[in-house]
């Protein structure tokens, strides 16, 4: 085995004489200076942006003080125009039965004190109803039925509608 030189310090790896010699020829290898700040992005053209954005909504903005506490915009016309349509309540027709028989039957009219008793007499309420000023034809009809009325008591109640005009009719539940 070669003469293995060891020096103070150095790790104990062994090494030949003759590469001992060779590594002091070479220059002393220094550690890699690490630089000391971080690469920061370029900040003027955000900073561009933002002052530019800044400039638009200073241009375009509105500062003129409302009148008064309470700003609002009034129609130019004065009181109620024509175009104007006041909400109506729908009129509903009530039908029940408390019988297994044909006639086992009640009709109402919801909110009305009146109670007719068989489908003419309907017809003729919901036409009184129409012509009245509160009503129109495109008012809305809805028919009510309990689950145990009978289908001909449903569609002649339909029918009543149509003798008196209404073209607004649907069926309802409870």
């Amino acid at each position: 085995m070669p003469d293995v030189q060891r020096q103070p310090g150095s790790p104990q790896r062994s090494r030949p004489a003759s590469a001992v010699g060779a590594e002091a020829a070479l220059p002393e290898r220094r550690p890699r200076k690490r630089p000391t700040h971080l690469e920061q992005p370029n900040l003027t053209p955000m900073i561009d942006v933002v002052f530019n954005l800044l400039i638009f909504f200073l241009c375009t903005g509105n500062f003129n003080q409302p009148e008064g506490l309470l700003p609002s915009r009034l129609p130019k016309h004065h009181g109620v125009t024509s175009g104007d349509e006041l909400p109506t309540t729908p009129i509903r027709v009530i039908l029940r039965q408390y019988g297994s028989g044909e006639h086992d039957y009640t009709i109402q009219i919801e909110q009305r004190a009146e109670r007719p008793n068989d489908f003419r007499e309907l017809a003729e309420a919901l036409e009184a109803l129409r012509e009245s000023p509160a009503f129109s034809a495109d008012s809305q009809v809805i028919i009510v039925a309990d689950g145990n009325v009978r289908w001909d008591h449903l569609v002649n109640a339909f029918n009543a509608a149509l003798v008196a005009r209404f073209k607004n009719i649907s069926f309802g539940t409870r």
